[in-house]
């Protein structure tokens, strides 16, 4: 699960590596979710690492 405020276009890149390099299912409740990533400052030109 995704919050916060993220850009669309940091919004698509972390599906993107998600659903592209994770074996994940969809939850619906945060109840549910194995990950919560928060997004707490989307700035310009910034990365994120895991």
């Amino acid at each position: 699960m995704i919050t916060g405020k993220p850009s669309p276009t940091l919004l698509g890149q972390v599906q993107f590596d998600i659903l592209t390099y994770i074996d994940i299912k969809v939850a619906i409740s945060t109840n549910d979710a194995d990950l919560i990533v928060e997004i707490l400052d989307d700035v310009l030109n910034s990365a994120i690492a895991s």
